[in-house]
């Protein structure tokens, strides 16, 4: 989506986050719904600029500059033995 279709959010909340450049990103009235009233949040990775989305649920997603989005694993989450995913204990 264009940013020129966003809403510019503030990347650390206002008041503590100045309205300014570097504090500011594009998002589309969805995600920026989702961040204000349905507590998913997010992260700007410095190096690269990459976004990582917390849902309010724990979920987290990269999402790169190039527009790719892959699902990370929980934070704290292990994932199920071979024996368990095939249904032993």
């Amino acid at each position: 989506m264009p940013s020129k279709e966003c809403q510019l959010d503030h990347v650390i909340p206002w008041p503590i986050g100045r309205t300014e450049a570097a504090n500011l990103r594009p998002l589309c009235l969805r995600c920026h719904l989702l961040k204000t009233h349905a507590g998913h949040r997010y992260a700007i990775e410095p190096t690269t600029g990459d976004i990582v989305w917390t849902t309010a649920t724990g979920h987290r997603y990269r999402r790169t500059t190039t527009g790719v989005t892959t699902h990370l694993r929980r934070a704290g989450h292990v994932p199920p033995s071979p024996a368990r995913r095939a249904g032993r204990p």
